[in-house]
């Protein structure tokens, strides 16, 4: 069970990672300015054009939006400009609506990667079955309830995402002789649990796919000695659209 931990949270670590890498569709801020060519300007739409560049143009120290990196060169889009101030509607007129294409050498010179703002959800996870590796394997499918919190780590594309979860809840667990030192005479009896847990889930569209790791902790475990108290479990989950995920590009201001 120590060994699949591990696995989970090395997974976890590389999509965090992988989430840093420069990429379409990442966002970008530039250390340095520069100097991009008219002809290497592109106009969205007629509000672009009619703010048309006709010299060179340099890109200023902002949040841009990879657009396509090529061969040997890097298109950009500026991410959002917040506000209506003098400053702002200058920079609204000269990079709104524009793609800008510039060098990879400059890109790579320049270019400092930046995570989109965390995109929190919360959502309630009701789990199939919990797998116990203990002294001998078992499949729990009692109640359990819990709420999540899923964070939105890397987007692939819009249909595709890849989040990591944390949460707790309650539920319940059967006790027996054979599991529980404190029952007596082969009785069964149920009791509630506590619950934390962690996982990835991944999305395609609104179909979500999880899988879970936790521990639960009883009342009075002085008085029954579960075995499984406080140990890990491992299970998995499905669900449509349960945690609602969007996102939101940087802004400059």
């Amino acid at each position: 069970m120590k060994n699949v931990c591990s696995i989970l949270f090395l997974f976890i670590s590389t999509i965090i990672f992988s989430q840093n890498q420069l990429k379409e569709g990442s966002y970008i801020k530039l250390k340095n300015t520069i100097e991009v060519q008219s002809k290497d300007i592109s106009y969205l739409n007629d509000n672009a054009l009619k703010n048309k560049v006709y010299d060179n143009l340099y890109l200023e120290q902002l949040n841009y939006e990879i657009i396509e990196i090529g061969d040997n060169s890097v298109k950009l889009k500026v991410a959002k400009i917040a506000g209506n101030n003098n400053k702002q509607k200058k920079l609204k007129n000269a990079y709104e609506g524009k793609i800008f294409t510039i060098s990879k050498d400059d890109f790579y010179a320049s270019a400092e990667s930046i995570s989109k703002p965390e995109t929190l959800s919360i959502g309630i996870l009701s789990l199939p079955f919990k797998f116990r590796p203990n002294k001998e394997t078992v499949y729990e499918t009692e109640f359990n309830l819990n709420t999540a919190i899923n964070i939105n780590v890397i987007s692939l594309n819009d249909e595709t995402t890849f989040n990591i979860q944390l949460g707790a809840g309650i539920g319940s667990v059967g006790l027996d002789t054979i599991n529980s030192t404190g029952i007596e005479n082969d009785e069964t009896q149920n009791v509630s649990a506590l619950t934390f847990l962690y996982g990835i889930m991944f999305q395609y569209k609104k179909v979500q796919f999880g899988i879970y790791s936790g521990w639960d902790h009883i009342n009075n475990q002085s008085k029954y000695s579960w075995e499984s108290n406080a140990n890990p479990w491992l299970s998995f989950g499905i669900g449509y659209s349960i945690f609602k995920i969007s996102e939101k590009e940087p802004v400059n201001r």
